[in-house]
């Protein structure tokens, strides 16, 4: 793997134009990449993938249409700015799309159509923004050759028939749909937490909380969170104590992470939230102040 020391322009400029068996990284891997993905601070937050055809060229860029911490974003825009070609923007780069995957996207189009129905000004905007997502459905439908059929309103969306009652009808069937497998979601979710809190699982996304959950890893060396972010015991001490003590910590560095928020309930290091209470708990059990 070659390192390009702190450069972040450099990597993302070699990923963008290098072959499927590329790997390369900056300091503390901080940004790396591997074959045709790219990340930041993690497996957790990939950055850009590149798809590529039967041949090995590339037919498409996925891109991360999520914002993060500072650095993260100056890597983002390092990486977007090394692409000459256009890319598609999409929650989860690294993940392939399902036809319910694509369904999501459609329900989000629906409300932006309903939103310009009822905006005063800037109808255009959300129209174009509404056209562009469209866009990326058909081409992520082709890209991952996605299986099962849209009911008669997202077709008509998909066929660029942009009318009101399209979106009602479209948004309304979906989210009835979604409503009935939401309760099976939240079960699942809650079953993969316990085996990832029982180690049988290496990292699970967690849907249905608005913060990472922590384990104790490797004999009580590690500290763990559901994204796969590991932290040794001897980082997080002082950590830990100066949480125990009362102190707050916002703008405090944390390994190579800079904590953009503390509040009496949550703790958020770059892109993860924990609960400080849990914080505690952890801490407590394996580190002495």
């Amino acid at each position: 793997m070659t390192n390009y020391g702190t450069d972040y322009q450099a990597l993302a400029h070699a990923w963008a134009y290098a072959g499927e068996g590329f790997e390369g990284s900056n300091y503390g891997n901080r940004m790396f990449a591997t074959r045709d993905k790219i990340y930041s601070y993690g497996y957790h937050f990939c950055i850009a993938r590149k798809i590529r055809d039967k041949q090995g060229n590339v037919a498409a860029i996925l891109f991360n249409s999520n914002t993060n911490s500072k650095t993260t974003n100056k890597q983002i825009n390092c990486v977007r700015r090394a692409l000459s070609q256009d890319v598609i923007y999409v929650d989860k780069p690294d993940e392939n799309f399902k036809i319910d995957d694509l369904r999501g996207i459609l329900i989000e189009v629906g409300r932006l159509i309903v939103q310009a129905q009822n905006a005063r000004t800037k109808k255009d905007d959300y129209l174009n923004q509404a056209s562009v997502m469209i866009s990326n459905v058909n081409k992520l439908r082709k890209l991952f050759k996605v299986k099962g059929r849209f009911n008669k309103a997202e077709n008509a969306l998909l066929t660029g028939e942009l009318s009101f009652s399209n979106v009602a009808d479209a948004s309304r069937l979906r989210e009835e749909k979604l409503r009935r497998g939401k309760r099976e979601e939240i079960k699942k979710e809650k079953e993969e937490l316990k085996k990832w809190l029982a180690g049988k699982l290496d990292r699970i996304y967690l849907k249905y909380q608005d913060f990472d959950r922590l384990r104790i890893r490797k004999g009580g060396e590690y500290i763990e969170t559901t994204q796969g972010l590991s932290f040794i015991l001897d980082d997080c001490k002082k950590l830990y104590c100066a949480l125990k003590s009362g102190k707050r910590l916002k703008g405090r560095q944390f390994m190579h992470f800079t904590i953009i928020g503390h509040t009496n309930e949550l703790l958020t290091i770059g892109c993860h939230k924990l609960k400080v209470s849990e914080c505690l708990e952890i801490g407590s059990k394996v580190i002495t102040c």
